[in-house]
């Protein structure tokens, strides 16, 4: 908390690294059905897609922003998520970068501990989520975002300016 222009507690967030048995439609038919509960936000992406835990943090806490600012570009903070994530303001591109393709693999993102409660029966595998540096590195770079002790702050800020474009 303080990093960022409003009051969010990032403490809170979940971001781990998951599977499920479900197929991925009916997974993802479920996702929809926790984000339809008041204060709940669950996201999932690609994990080869996902730089580092700010990577997801940074898309969440953008998200927030533009809902809280009216500069949304999608209905709902988990579109808006991918949104940011994939540093693109269309959400057919967003899916087809950062989206999940299965449920075999995934980054889960959940907004607090009712959000996680309700996606996590949902799970065949839990862990923490791992990125390893050299893991950062690569993925970075596919991004177009050096690897150096600056990398944290290009993603966040080219994910800010992707809205500019």
């Amino acid at each position: 908390m303080g990093a960022y222009p409003f009051d969010l507690d990032t403490s809170k967030l979940f971001i781990r690294s998951v599977s499920s048995r479900l197929e991925l439609d009916a997974f993802l038919a479920r996702l929809d059905a926790i984000n339809s509960c008041a204060g709940c936000t669950v996201q999932v992406f690609h994990p080869g897609s996902i730089v580092s835990r700010l990577h997801v943090e940074g898309a969440y806490v953008n998200a927030v922003a533009a809902f809280r600012t009216k500069t949304n570009i999608s209905k709902k903070i988990h579109v808006e998520m991918l949104l940011f994530a994939a540093m693109t303001r269309q959400i057919s591109k967003a899916v087809g970068a950062v989206g999940v393709r299965s449920t075999g693999s995934m980054v889960l993102f959940a907004n607090g501990g009712a959000a996680y409660s309700k996606a996590k029966v949902l799970l065949a595998r839990d862990s923490d989520l791992i990125i390893s540096r050299s893991e950062s590195i690569a993925k970075s770079r596919r991004l177009g975002i050096g690897a150096g002790q600056d990398a944290d702050a290009l993603l966040l800020q080219r994910m800010v300016v992707s809205r500019l474009d």
